[in-house]
């Protein structure tokens, strides 16, 4: 009993503390997927998604390096060797979940459900709060999203080459 009112003392003290409030998505809007140029995902995959127009308002400098900073895929200023790609899809905000940590799964997040507690962890590419990590400034970047492939995939979707959708 003890030890486990310590661990989840711990696990509390870890738990992020998510400050800012988040706005409801609209009921329909754009959402990207950034991967490598070999990804793939299959019917069940689940997919970090962030809104279109925050990525294009984040990436006003034109490069792909700035485009993986901001989604928490690269820490580095430096354009990358390898491709990338952003698949694009229109999706409505019932289709997605929010990485929330502390927030059960399947309770309201700001207009959308919260993810499950796996999604919804902490890493070098999201905050926990529901949003990516900046790699470059270690601060917030922009809202993030998860879903299926198959729910997103539905209404069909638009796959562009990183430097594409960067170039102004």
């Amino acid at each position: 009993m003890v030890l486990t009112t310590l661990m989840a003392l711990a696990a509390a003290e870890d738990a992020p503390r998510c400050d800012d409030a988040h706005e409801a998505p609209p009921d329909a809007l754009s959402v990207a997927w950034v991967s490598r140029l070999g990804a793939r995902a299959r019917a069940g995959s689940w997919l970090a998604v962030v809104p279109t127009a925050d990525l294009r308002a984040a990436t006003t400098g034109g490069s792909v390096a700035r485009l993986l900073q901001v989604t928490g895929h690269r820490r580095s200023s430096r354009e990358p060797r390898r491709r990338y790609k952003v698949v694009v899809f229109d999706v409505s905000s019932d289709q997605l979940c929010r990485p929330v940590s502390g927030v059960p799964t399947g309770q309201p997040a700001a207009g959308v459900i919260a993810c499950d507690e796996r999604r919804s962890q902490p890493s070098r590419s999201a905050t926990g709060c529901g949003h990516t990590v900046d790699r470059s400034t270690g601060g917030t970047g922009v809202p993030a999203y998860a879903s299926r492939w198959s729910d997103l995939a539905g209404n069909g979707f638009c796959v562009l080459p990183a430097e594409r959708f960067v170039a102004r």
